[in-house]
């Protein structure tokens, strides 16, 4: 046939070739006939193929399949993988055999991609995990770090809710829910971070479910948003009491104008009633009132920043703070 095939009998001689030897391994059949089947073998690997094809003759194990390495006509060899039967009647070994190479080379480079994947987790910014069952199953160093520990190790292993604050909703949950997503990326939103010190961290944290070591799992990929919240709330209550300044800006410049025409004239008051001392009295309180007032309204300025350029110069420090 046209088949990587061999006949041979049980003391390893070949006897007939297929016609894969010609077209795969550059060898002509007939020029291989009555040679010793591990003679087309890797002399690296002719040990283990003597052993496979030992097992084939003494019946134990039959089919046969063993892996080795044979010589092509350019000198190169050739990855091949084989199953044998045989025939004690005929005293016939019948081996068939398939280049492996080529799936080889692709298992060994998804397996270096694979390496180079993690790699670049474990060198990644962001903090990246895996979850399988609740438990941690790979943190990167990036989430060790943050969950303050030097390296991952104390976090393989360990499970999930050892990094979730009391009181915080069940880890599991999440997970479940990316699982059932079917691969879709979730947004988990901003979750809470329990470092080994009880010192509380917030990440914004996206999840997929993956596959690790041929099981179901979760891979969780987060940013610590810490500092950005906190700026955040800052920023907040900086324009809180920014439009409370503005309001006490307000407030004062409606109080002024009508105090400025009373204290006016009250001044004037106190000077028709000198010889009413009894009126001069209640004037006086009056203008003590309107002077507590004035006081009021000068606080706001200053609480405001608008103050008018009139009033700028040296001021008390621990008035300005009372004030």
């Amino acid at each position: 046939g046209g088949g990587l095939t061999v006949t041979a009998q049980t003391d390893g001689t070949v006897l007939e070739l297929g016609e894969g030897w010609a077209t795969l391994m550059g060898r002509e059949p007939a020029d291989l006939r009555s040679v010793r089947w591990l003679a087309l073998v890797h002399p690296d690997d002719r040990e283990a193929a003597a052993q496979g094809f030992a097992m084939l003759v003494s019946g134990a194990g039959s089919p046969t399949a063993f892996h080795c390495r044979c010589v092509a006509g350019d000198g190169s060899d050739k990855r091949i993988s084989w199953r044998g039967l045989l025939d004690p009647e005929a005293g016939m070994v019948y081996l068939l055999g398939q280049d492996v190479g080529p799936q080889e080379a692709i298992a060994e480079g998804l397996e270096a991609w694979a390496r180079q994947g993690w790699e670049l987790l474990d060198a990644a910014p962001s903090a990246v995990c895996v979850v399988q069952e609740s438990f941690f199953v790979y943190a990167n160093q990036a989430l060790a770090l943050a969950a303050g520990f030097a390296d991952p190790a104390p976090l393989v292993g360990a499970p999930v809710s050892a990094l979730a604050p009391p009181g915080a909703p069940d880890p599991a949950d999440d997970t479940q829910r990316v699982l059932e997503a079917g691969g879709e990326l979730v947004e988990l939103g901003e979750l809470p971070l329990l470092q080994a010190d009880g010192t509380l961290l917030t990440f914004s944290v996206l999840a997929r479910a993956v596959s690790f070591q041929g099981a179901p799992a979760v891979m969780y990929v987060g940013q610590d948003v810490t500092r950005t919240r906190r700026l955040r709330a800052h920023t907040a209550i900086s324009e809180r009491i920014g439009s409370v300044g503005l309001l006490a800006a307000g407030v004062a410049h409606e109080v002024n104008n009508p105090l400025t025409y009373l204290l006016d004239s009250l001044r004037v008051l106190t000077e028709r009633l000198a010889g009413d001392p009894d009126g001069a009295l209640l004037v006086a309180d009056a203008a003590a009132a309107s002077r507590s007032i004035s006081s009021v309204v000068a606080s706001l300025d200053a609480f405001s920043g608008v103050a008018p350029e009139s009033s700028l110069g040296p001021c008390s420090v621990v008035e300005a703070l009372q004030s």
